[in-house]
C-alpha cells in the first residue's frame, strides 16, 4: 500500500490500493485516525516522525502586494497616514512607513503617467499644422516625433524620481499638465496665425 500526505481540509475517499491522506500544515494526522487501521496509524506516525518533512514545509514568505491593492485604498492611506499623519490609519500590512517609496510608485503609475498620453495625442496635433507641400514637411515631421519620444522617455524618467523624495512627487503631478498648456498655448498661437493669412 502506498501513501501520499496531501494538505488539504476534506477527507479521504477509501480505495483498495492507494490511500490519500489529508493533514493540515503542522502533519497533525489524529483526524485521520477514524479513517485507516491502527497499525496503518502508527506506521505513519513514526514515518512523519523520522522522516524530514522540512522540505515540505513552504519557504515563501506570504506579504501584500501593493500592485494588487485598489487605488481607493492606496489613496486612503496615502493621505490620511502620510500627509495628514493621522496615526490610527496605521496598518502593519497595508499602511506603513516602509511602504511609502512603493506606495508613491504605485501611484504615479497608476494616475500620473496616464496624463501623459494626452500630452502626447497634443503634441500629434502638430502634424496637421505643416502641409506635404510645405518645404519644412520632413523637418517638422521628424521634430514633432523627437518632441513625442522625449515626452514618453520623461515620464519613464520622472518614475523612479517620485520615490526619492515628496517635493519630486509632487512635481510629477503638476509636470504633466504644464506640458500641456505650454503645447496647446502654442499650438492656439498657430492655428491662429493660419487663420489671420
Amino acid at each position: 500500500m502506498s501513501i501520499q500526505i496531501s494538505y488539504k481540509s476534506s477527507s479521504p475517499k477509501k480505495s483498495s490500493n492507494n490511500l490519500i491522506l489529508f493533514v493540515d500544515e503542522k502533519f497533525n494526522i489524529i483526524p485521520i485516525k477514524k479513517d485507516i487501521s491502527p497499525s496503518e496509524f502508527s506506521y505513519i506516525n513514526e514515518l512523519l516522525k523520522t522522516s524530514d518533512l522540512s522540505k515540505y514545509l513552504t519557504k515563501s514568505t506570504t506579504d501584500f502586494k501593493i500592485q494588487e491593492k485598489k487605488t481607493s485604498s492606496l489613496l486612503n492611506c496615502y493621505i490620511n497616514y502620510f500627509l495628514l499623519d493621522k496615526d490610527y490609519f496605521y496598518d502593519v500590512l497595508n499602511c506603513n512607513d516602509p511602504a511609502i517609496k512603493e506606495m508613491q510608485k504605485e501611484l504615479f503609475t497608476r494616475l500620473i503617467k496616464p496624463l501623459f498620453l494626452p500630452v502626447i495625442s497634443l503634441s500629434l496635433c502638430f502634424l496637421l499644422l505643416y502641409p506635404k507641400e510645405n518645404s519644412n514637411y520632413k523637418f517638422s515631421r521628424v521634430w514633432i516625433f523627437s518632441l513625442g519620444f522625449l515626452i514618453i522617455i520623461f515620464s519613464e524618467i520622472t518614475s523612479p524620481l517620485t520615490v526619492r523624495n515628496f517635493l519630486y512627487f509632487k512635481l510629477s503631478l503638476v509636470i504633466p499638465f504644464v506640458i500641456f498648456i505650454i503645447q496647446y498655448i502654442f499650438l492656439f498661437n498657430i492655428i491662429n496665425r493660419y487663420k489671420k493669412l
